[in-house]
């Protein structure tokens, strides 16, 4: 039999689940009761001028100058940064040489390039000696505007033809002509500033043999005597000097045969004692015809003048600027300071020699092809009476 309890006197209890205000959560995952994104403390390098006065604040409030300074210093110290070391020390020593280093940084330092240091010391013919002495001693007075000297080495360099194609002995120094050629014409491009590519161009151009002698004597072992040259001289430019014949402008051919023969039967009348000088004969009878057969060019472009002025380089380079340990040695240097100083890029920064220019007289000025307001202006150097240390 089944009881059954009063529900009014009786009351059941039905236990339930607790419920509490903690959560275990497990260590993996990050909870934040905050609706904001957390994000990482920049770098004060990345910070902008606002936020980097900001973070400074307290430490310039709390420490002064030289406090600051100090632990500058030290703090670079520790990374190695030895050239900021000595600045902060010095202008902690000397704060009064600040407007120094100031004006220092606003100036710009302008460094001569390396091929127009090379031009300038192959035109003042100076020495590996003077030109570290000279680069030396501008530094030392806060100038530093010359290359290295190892810099104009590598400058040089591209003056000189390939290896291969030279042979240097004792007595001689060969060259291909083509490699002449090709590094004159790469030079000689590098000075235009009109660009060639696809364009077909010419290199009118000269050579000739000449020699010279009173050459130094040397105690080097060698089969006959070194006092003599003979030197094969490529010419593509020259300077000029004289009249109407060699002022580098194109001559009348007409006008200047009827000139040249009236000239020649005025000698003969007036000289008929004396025999006419093959010089003057090889002008006066077989100038016209010279100029006729040349018309591609000036005929004062063919002056020996240029070659005849590289004998006193060659005597030059070889008693100042060449190597005494052996004649091979010379020979190269010779060759190497030759290419150098004919080098038609390097040419374009040399300082301009002083030249006495005289105008032409206008019966010389008669026999030209140029224009009369050309002629007007036309004027021959007297190469003569030119020196080597005469510049502009």
């Amino acid at each position: 039999m089944t009881s059954f309890e009063d529900p009014s006197t009786s009351i059941s209890t039905v236990t339930r689940p607790s419920l509490s205000t903690e959560c275990t959560v497990p260590h993996s995952v990050a909870v934040s009761t905050s609706t904001a994104t957390f994000s990482p403390r920049k770098e004060f390098a990345n910070l902008s001028p606002l936020q980097k006065r900001r973070r400074t604040e307290n430490l310039i409030a709390e420490n002064d100058f030289e406090t600051l300074a100090y632990a500058l210093a030290r703090k670079a110290e520790n990374e190695n940064q030895t050239d900021f070391v000595e600045l902060v020390k010095h202008l902690i020593k000397k704060p009064e040489d600040a407007p120094m280093l100031r004006a220092c940084l606003k100036s710009t330092k302008r460094t001569c390039h390396t091929d127009k240091a090379l031009g300038i010391s192959t035109s003042l013919k100076l020495s590996k000696w003077q030109y570290i002495t000279l680069r030396q001693t501008m530094r030392d007075m806060g100038c530093d505007i010359l290359p290295s000297y190892d810099a104009l080495k590598q400058e040089k360099k591209k003056c000189y033809v390939e290896k291969e194609d030279m042979v240097i002995t004792e007595t001689e120094v060969k060259l291909k002509l083509q490699s002449i050629l090709d590094i004159t014409v790469k030079r000689l491009l590098k000075t235009l500033e009109t660009d060639l590519t696809g364009s077909n161009s010419t290199l009118i151009s000269k050579w000739g043999f000449d020699g010279a002698s009173g050459q130094s004597n040397y105690q080097q072992k060698i089969d006959g005597d070194d006092s003599s040259i003979f030197m094969w001289g490529y010419l593509w430019t020259l300077l000029n000097k004289g009249l109407a014949i060699s002022c580098g402008e194109f001559v009348d051919v007409e006008k200047f045969r009827q000139y040249c023969a009236a000239t020649a039967r005025k000698y003969v009348e007036l000289y008929e004692w004396y025999y006419m000088p093959s010089s003057v004969h090889k002008l006066l009878i077989h100038g016209a015809d010279i100029i006729e057969h040349n018309n591609f060019i000036p005929i004062g472009k063919l002056s020996e003048e240029a070659s005849e002025a590289r004998n006193k380089d060659f005597k030059n380079f070889r008693t100042f600027h060449s190597r005494k340990s052996s004649r091979i040695a010379t020979n190269e240097d010779i060759i190497n300071n030759l290419l150098i100083s004919s080098d038609p890029y390097l040419s374009s920064f040399r300082p301009k020699i002083c030249q006495r220019n005289k105008p032409l007289t206008n019966e010389a000025k008669s026999l030209l092809l140029t224009s009369c307001e050309d002629k007007e202006n036309i004027e021959f150097v007297d190469v003569g009476n030119v020196s080597d240390y005469d510049f502009d």
